[in-house]
């Protein structure tokens, strides 16, 4: 132990230089060695150091030291802002692709980030950024993950010499994380409708809590475009709905003033405290096309192989033939259109019921008839298109219409775009492979007065 302003001799082994010596202190200290080469200047903080000890050689501790670092001052957060502008608190979403941005400080090697839920003390986003050279402003690419969707985020920055010695974070900032846009589902892009009359649809989004915008444009666009810093405002003539929460779907009739093709949009929304509904950056884009004679009513007229294209692949598919065939082959198992090898035996009287249960039915449709078959009058087998059209728009005693049974029988909804069974698996559905997809098909085939091939 030797004490500041203290020599102290100490004797290494002979023979030489000796590794056995070490120096223990417990504060940062500065020391000189007289050696064999002189006086050695070096600093060593708590702890032991080994020291080349010569023979004779003298350790003298200088002082004590005192560590200090000048501070680096904050980097000032230039976007998103708060109150930036029209767009400054509003520019995020739950995407790669986004920038923080800050004015440089002097002198700094690296920035720490830091994004944290409003009013909370953790950081679900932490990274250290090396400085570009040169001043002005530098852009900080991040990733915002989706469960921040619909939440304020606050950021702050604090300069850094290194990894480890870092200033003081800067005043935070805030800006708002707007949900991501809705999946459109139906109707299929490019249809053709020979009405007016459209049930568009699409997912629902969990952080969409202030709901939806349906945004309808003609085609080319021409008029008041959507705004994401106003999205509820006026956009006429084309049109700009506000859905609530929990809808998924909303039938519009589409005035003649916007033409024969029409685009749309689906924007999901949040309410934020402090800057009211903002909703989606951007949205999916489709097209829906009117045959020259659908005017604003109901009826008009479809394309001659509408039915041949949209609706009679699934007549032909096995989820469809596998319930209008076993009964007309008194559920014999096996083959292409009977029941699977390995299913139990089944008769007319057997409760399909008891593993078949709603578990495995759609949510989608008004209409649940239980598990069972078509009756053998209903056999799609060896029939040709127009019999098999025919067929569709005669459904039975149970329907009124025959979109009824095709749109809102959970049977029929399985069958093209479910297709789960008791013992976990799921088979490939029937064509268009989407549910609400098919239930625009079947409205669009009734609107026409059900034509056939």
């Amino acid at each position: 132990r030797v004490g500041g302003g203290e020599t102290q001799t100490v004797t290494a082994s002979a023979g030489g230089t000796s590794s056995g010596w070490k120096t223990c202190l417990n504060a940062d200290l500065a020391y000189t060695m007289n050696g064999k080469r002189g006086w050695y200047v070096d600093q060593i903080r708590f702890g032991c150091k080994a020291l080349p000890i010569h023979p004779t050689g003298r350790v003298r501790v200088i002082a004590p030291m005192v560590r200090f670092q000048i501070p680096l001052n904050p980097p000032t957060l230039t976007f998103p802002k708060w109150n930036g502008g029209s767009g400054g608190h509003n520019g995020y979403g739950a995407t790669p692709g986004w920038q923080l941005s800050l004015q440089k400080v002097s002198g700094v090697a690296k920035y720490d980030i830091c994004m944290r839920r409003a009013g909370t003390a953790n950081c679900f986003y932490r990274e250290k950024k090396n400085a570009t050279p040169g001043g002005g402003i530098m852009n900080i690419p991040v990733t915002i993950h989706s469960t921040q969707e619909g939440k304020i985020v606050e950021w702050m920055a604090r300069s850094c010499s290194d990894n480890t010695h870092c200033g003081n974070w800067s005043t935070h900032e805030k800006f708002t994380v707007v949900p991501s846009f809705a999946n459109m589902t139906s109707p299929a892009n490019n249809a053709m409708s020979p009405s007016r009359n459209i049930e568009f649809n699409w997912e629902a989004k969990t952080s969409a809590t202030a709901g939806y915008q349906l945004v309808i444009h003609k085609y080319p666009q021409s008029g008041g475009s959507y705004n994401v810093y106003n999205p509820t405002a006026s956009i006429s003539p084309n049109l700009n709905i506000q859905i609530p929460a929990g809808t998924t779907s909303k039938t519009v009739a589409i005035p003649a003033s916007l033409g024969n093709k029409i685009q749309w949009h689906v924007y999901s929304c949040a309410n934020f405290p402090g800057k009211g509904r903002r909703c989606s950056l951007g949205a999916q884009t489709r097209y829906v096309q009117f045959s020259s004679n659908s005017g604003g009513g109901s009826s008009g007229n479809l394309p001659a192989n509408f039915f041949s294209q949209h609706i009679l692949p699934a007549f032909k598919h096995d989820r469809c033939v596998n319930c209008h065939a076993v009964a007309a082959t008194n559920f014999a198992r096996g083959g292409a259109h009977g029941l699977p090898a390995n299913h139990p035996s089944v008769s007319s009287s057997t409760n399909c019921t008891n593993c078949h249960n709603s578990n495995v039915l759609p949510s989608i449709g008004n209409f649940n008839p239980g598990w069972l078959a078509a009756p053998s009058s209903m056999d799609f087998r060896s029939k040709t298109d127009t019999q098999l059209c025919t067929m569709a728009k005669n459904p039975g005693s149970h329907f009124s219409a025959a979109k009824d049974h095709l749109r809102e029988d959970k049977l029929v909804l399985w069958a093209v775009g479910d297709g789960r069974v008791p013992n976990g698996r799921r088979y490939v559905v029937a064509p268009p492979n989407n549910i609400n997809t098919w239930r625009s098909y079947i409205q669009q085939w009734a609107d026409a007065g059900y034509p056939c091939p």
